[in-house]
């Protein structure tokens, strides 16, 4: 910002400062995830999970939803449930983790 020179000195009244990060993205593929959940092991320098993407793989162990929890932030856990919504182990799930 430059103010011009001049007999009237210019004033700054207001300034709105917006930062825009960089949008990070992870795929992580065939995860095993156990009977009380798994922590998602990632990579990337996320200071911020915004969303996070699963897909259940086919199974043996009666899986048939998943739920992905982001409390607390940046721990993320996913669980994968039966028919009875029992969290089962034995499943593979693949992920897609977006932030910044």
């Amino acid at each position: 910002m430059t103010i011009g020179a001049g007999v009237d000195r210019g004033t700054l009244q207001q300034m709105v400062l917006t930062v825009d990060a960089p949008d990070i993205e992870e795929q992580v593929d065939d995860l095993p995830v156990a009977a009380g959940g798994t922590v998602i092991p990632y990579t990337k320098p996320f200071t911020v999970i915004k969303n996070i993407g699963a897909t259940l793989q086919a199974n043996a162990s009666g899986g048939v939803t998943l739920e992905t929890t982001k409390t607390p932030n940046l721990a993320p856990v996913i669980r994968v449930f039966n028919a009875a919504h029992t969290s089962v182990g034995g499943a593979t799930v693949d992920l897609t983790i977006k932030g910044y």
